[in-house]
């Protein structure tokens, strides 16, 4: 019997010692980096972060492990990896603090990342990467800079419903469907109407090609360029491709 009972609190201990780590990984900042030795330097992998206070751990997926200071400057986030492959990496300490978030031009590259935990966040800026599938920032209440550009698998930006965005560009090569642009396009119109804020908006889905500057990504409904004309026209954002000003749009129905 005794046996029996030890045997059941075991299982009880596992089950619940599962549960835990399931809600650390959902509630953690993880990055699932894909490390190569197709560009040098070889092996790394490289990201920038920015914080207010305190300190951060960054665990590299490889049993190492760096301490990092938040101190309100940008810094490096780096680790020369022994091999290329996939390493899931996990922040610890202060993420609440972190406020700026960048990884461009190949150098950090990852397919999924969990923003969720970081509340704090102001800035985020990628690019040139495979993913995530879904950008979840909706508990980033503070955020300004958002930035998502040429992520090839990325097809759902979830926002907070109250923010202070006035810089958003998510411009390139994306899977972001029509629905989603419309209602990034609205939550940003929404904000910047409510708190009377200017910014920029870009959309290009092909800015490298002058032939084609006039495609967005989506594209936008009808109502939705009606929102980036409103932005532009009466709030003076900047918005990419530029939409008709008043004197077009007079022209246009004039049929001049």
């Amino acid at each position: 019997q005794d046996f029996a009972f030890e045997s059941i609190e075991t299982q009880v201990d596992r089950s619940r010692a599962a549960d835990t780590k399931a809600l650390n990984a959902k509630h953690a900042f993880t990055i699932s980096a894909i490390v190569t030795d197709e560009n040098e330097p070889y092996n790394q992998f490289l990201i920038y972060m920015a914080g207010t206070r305190g300190s951060i751990t960054v665990h590299w997926g490889d049993g190492t492990s760096t301490n990092y200071p938040l101190g309100g400057t940008q810094f490096e986030v780096a680790k020369l990896y022994a091999a290329p492959g996939r390493y899931e990496i996990t922040v610890t300490g202060d993420i609440r603090n972190i406020t700026f978030f960048q990884s461009s031009y190949g150098q950090g590259v990852f397919d999924n990342i969990n923003f969720r935990p970081l509340t704090g966040l102001e800035g985020l800026r990628m690019s040139s990467l495979p993913g995530p599938e879904i950008l979840d920032v909706s508990r980033a209440r503070n955020l300004q800079d958002l930035t998502p550009t040429d992520i090839k698998n990325l097809r759902e930006i979830r926002l907070p419903h109250q923010h202070e965005l006035w810089a958003v560009s998510i411009s390139g090569d994306t899977s972001l469907t029509s629905a989603t642009v419309n209602a990034l396009i609205n939550s940003v119109y929404q904000n910047a109407v409510k708190k009377q804020r200017w910014g920029f908006f870009h959309l290009p889905k092909f800015p490298y090609d002058e032939t084609r500057s006039s495609e967005m990504v989506g594209p936008p409904s009808a109502a939705s360029i009606a929102q980036l004309t409103e932005l532009q026209n009466k709030y003076g954002w900047e918005i990419v491709p530029e939409m008709p000003r008043p004197e077009e749009a007079a022209r246009s129905a004039s049929g001049q």
